[in-house]
């Protein structure tokens, strides 16, 4: 039994040092008619990170790069040039290098890949009287209640938003990492497939923009979360911000306790209810926590959310005035 496991860890090893950085479609997605869809969305997302650290990078920032820093990762009062950008533009830097190929289905993924699924038809039964779950394709046992996709703690969560999307990095059960998981919700895969406008791009092309940016950060019992800022290459760019290979936090001995940006919780909870757990997603929650934060850097901190990241993304296709106009009204 040891002699198989430590073959087995040396072919996942292998498998890592061989195999290309990249992002796989699985069949599910094909089955769901959703393939397409999500090819064009991971090429925007990408175009997203690109243009972000081409903002990040530039010399100077242009006045709305900087405002746009100000809301989203400044401390109330603090001056937009004053702000520490390095963790934000190394997460951007690590999505790119590591998940921007495709890699076909049918080919092996290395344990830094993602793989994305629209259902969740690869849970299979493991112990009904426990309400465990394995996941078919890398022997990962969970807990009914910790199924991805399934509802939130009541009544503690109770003022969280339904989760559109949800990334896992997952162990197997002899304790090997796995590749990476986006696992769309069911009710996303349905919307995606019911809507013309499914990429921030296409919505800031039209008409519909400008109303949807002003649903953003609103409504928390309904859809209204899925607006400007939440289609679905921005939604792929937050999934992707939780991944392995996009960040990795080591302790004071470097090792390794956390993979993937969080999302952070704020102080203050949800109308100001501490007991009321509030993550910050959307853009009235993101300024928010920035606004609330004391130093970058920091697991609290806005360079540590993976929304604030994703948000600054996403105006790539986006007037800067609106989205400020936006954050205001929020």
């Amino acid at each position: 039994m040891l002699f198989f496991r430590l073959i087995q860890f040396l072919a996942y090893q292998c498998l890592l040092l061989t195999s290309v950085l990249s992002y796989q479609i699985d069949q599910s997605c094909v089955d769901e008619g959703l393939d397409a869809d999500l090819r064009d969305a991971m090429t925007s997302a990408f175009e997203m990170v690109d243009a972000a650290r081409n903002r990040l990078n530039a010399e100077p920032m242009d006045q709305n790069t900087l405002e746009l820093l100000g809301w989203l990762f400044g401390r109330k009062n603090q001056a937009p040039d004053t702000i520490v950008t390095n963790k934000i533009i190394d997460v951007f830097g690590a999505i790119r290098n590591a998940y921007r190929p495709e890699t076909p289905r049918g080919n092996p993924v290395g344990l830094n890949d993602i793989v994305i699924f629209c259902n969740t038809a690869r849970y299979r039964v493991k112990d009904a009287q426990k309400k465990l779950f394995e996941d078919s394709t890398n022997g990962e046992i969970i807990r009914f209640d910790e199924q991805i996709c399934k509802g939130k703690r009541f009544p503690r969560d109770i003022m969280e938003k339904v989760a559109l999307a949800v990334t896992t990095n997952p162990t197997s059960a002899t304790g090997f990492v796995q590749p990476t998981q986006i696992q769309l919700c069911p009710w996303f895969v349905q919307w995606v497939k019911d809507h013309k406008y499914k990429m921030v791009k296409d919505a800031m092309m039209t008409s519909i923009g400008k109303t949807l940016i002003k649903l953003a950060g609103r409504a928390p019992f309904s859809f209204a979360q899925i607006d400007a800022f939440n289609l679905l290459d921005k939604v792929l760019l937050h999934e992707m911000m939780h991944g392995r290979a996009a960040w990795k936090t080591y302790d004071d001995h470097r090792d390794l306790i956390e993979v993937g940006l969080n999302d952070v919780e704020l102080k203050s909870g949800y109308f100001g209810l501490h007991m009321v757990k509030a993550v910050a997603y959307g853009w009235s929650k993101a300024t928010k926590l920035a606004s609330e934060s004391k130093v970058m850097g920091s697991p609290e901190s806005p360079d540590a959310n993976a929304d604030s990241l994703a948000l600054f993304g996403s105006s790539k296709y986006s007037n800067i005035s609106t989205n400020l106009e936006a954050c205001a009204d929020a």
